[in-house]
């Protein structure tokens, strides 16, 4: 968490992608509700942004900062049982006040959607270094499936200790 309060952390979002009913809020929702899973070990978060257009550079001028036109966002999750392979989620989003959480259950870009496999964010983003973070093998059930991982119920109060969440399906949201 501390990372993601740096001054290097900080590019500009359109107004509603990072608040409630926003593509990359709902994300960071998602992700805070299924890190403390009883069956998972760990989450590994990384992302980045690409530039394809000048006219939206409103802060370049003022602040020497341009636009991002896209977000993506990569979640890996390791479970505790080393029988499990990771499981990867990627997503890539517009820069855009119309960045709502209704598109993360649909397929990029044939559903006009933000739901992606690595194999094409690869295809989007290049070589980006991040990327070789992820394992060998790996399994994409949200994009097998065709929707987001399903965010479980927070268990968890503001400035307490974690509780773990029972486990989930993460494609029926049902309590495993």
């Amino acid at each position: 968490m501390y990372e993601s309060n740096t001054m290097t952390n900080i590019l500009p979002q359109s107004s509603g992608f990072n608040q409630a009913g926003g593509a990359w809020r709902s994300t960071e929702d998602l992700i805070e509700c299924t890190r403390d899973m009883v069956s998972v070990e760990k989450q590994v978060v990384f992302g980045g942004f690409l530039f394809d257009d000048d006219s939206n550079d409103y802060f370049l001028e003022s602040h020497g900062v341009p636009t991002p036109d896209l977000y993506w966002k990569v979640v890996i999750r390791f479970f505790k049982s080393k029988d499990t392979k990771p499981d990867v989620i990627a997503w890539v989003f517009p820069n855009s006040y119309d960045s709502s959480d209704k598109n993360l259950n649909k397929r990029f870009p044939d559903e006009e959607g933000y739901l992606l496999s690595i194999a094409e964010l690869q295809n989007v983003v290049g070589s980006d270094e991040q990327l070789l973070e992820i394992p060998d093998a790996f399994s994409e059930t949200a994009f097998d499936k065709g929707r987001t991982w399903v965010k479980p119920p927070c268990r968890r109060e503001p400035a307490s200790k974690p509780t773990p969440v029972p486990d989930f399906d993460i494609v029926s949201g049902d309590e495993l």
